[in-house]
């Protein structure tokens, strides 16, 4: 199996611009954008949203939205700030991306304050999260790994989409995460994302 390209490190800026307020795209660039094949027809969809966000609606025998977000692990994220984002989301949805939450309920070692509060948020929402429990982050200066990088879909696509992250880290320090729908929601394309 081929790995994804690696994204490059860092973004240089023009040296007449001085950056204001959080950075479209974090180092690594951050949030990822799901590979579209040639002549599928998308749409960005413009996010009012002070989180690190980007999402599209994709033309596909039905229309589906991907939003990627990155939530750096020291920022403040409420639910209320989740809840926003969502909201702005056509269903069916898939948001996939960097939380940087640790929970048991997604493969993680331990519980932390971020990952509580996910989980509620999704309980409250009746959101599906899809991870199967592997590994998505591999921790190099502790030998470590961890589950942060999440999978979320809205109930009516949940059960159309099968999740596994790839089994080499191709140059990150995230596993690449591969989202596979099923024919059942669109059956004369094809349907597998890389995140």
């Amino acid at each position: 199996m081929e790995c994804p390209p690696s994204p490059s490190k860092s973004r240089p800026q023009p040296p007449a611009m001085k950056p204001q307020g959080p950075p479209p795209y974090p180092s690594p660039p951050y949030p990822f954008t799901p590979e579209v094949r040639n002549g599928t027809r998308f749409s960005e969809i413009d996010l009012k949203t002070g989180l690190h966000a980007a999402a599209a609606t994709i033309s596909l025998e039905k229309t589906l939205t991907v939003c990627s977000p990155y939530l750096p692990p020291n920022s403040l994220v409420s639910k209320l700030s989740l809840a926003e984002l969502f909201e702005q989301l056509p269903k069916p949805f898939l948001v996939l991306g960097d939380f940087n939450a640790h929970s048991p309920a997604w493969g993680d070692s331990r519980r932390d304050g971020r990952g509580r509060m996910l989980e509620e948020f999704t309980a409250e929402n009746d959101l599906i999260i899809l991870n199967s429990g592997e590994q998505t982050f591999v921790h190099s200066a502790y030998h470590s790994t961890s589950a942060i990088d999440l999978a979320v879909a809205s109930p009516s696509i949940a059960a159309e989409c099968s999740w596994a992250a790839h089994s080499d880290l191709c140059g990150s320090d995230h596993f690449p995460i591969f989202l596979t729908l099923s024919s059942n929601f669109c059956s004369n394309v094809n349907t597998s994302f890389n995140f």
